[in-house]
């Protein structure tokens, strides 16, 4: 059984949506769109870049971001939940790493080890 109670994008809140519903809403979003899957995960999308994914764990208490290191540490700029920030590139993942650790969390309400995660806090400039 899933540990996904719901998800949230713009207006929309959905209960126990499938995994299916969950990846349409996820490679649906628009630059600047968010989503969140509850259990306090959250996920925003930049069009431009990738997908920024920053969240908790079950019985965690911090946010972790994903990252993907091998995009590099460049300074990109980006507008996210109504803030213009500067990210290291590789806090913007790919389509399938995104797709990877969300699958899991989806089935666990956990953060997926096989990924690399770090501090929120590190993952801004």
């Amino acid at each position: 059984m899933a540990k996904v109670n719901s998800i949230h994008s713009g207006e929309k809140t959905e209960s126990d949506p499938t995994w299916e519903r969950v990846k349409d809403c996820l490679l649906g979003l628009k630059d600047g769109g968010s989503a969140s899957v509850d259990a306090d995960d959250d996920t925003w999308h930049i069009a431009e870049f990738g997908y920024l994914v920053t969240g908790h764990g079950e019985g965690e208490l911090d946010y972790f971001t994903l990252i993907e290191r091998s995009l590099d540490d460049d300074p990109v700029t980006a507008f996210d939940g109504g803030d213009t920030n500067e990210y290291p590139r590789y806090t913007f993942v790919s389509q399938p790493v995104m797709l990877g650790a969300l699958a899991t969390f989806y089935a666990t309400g956990q953060r997926d080890n096989k990924f690399e995660w770090v501090p929120a806090e590190e993952a801004v400039y």
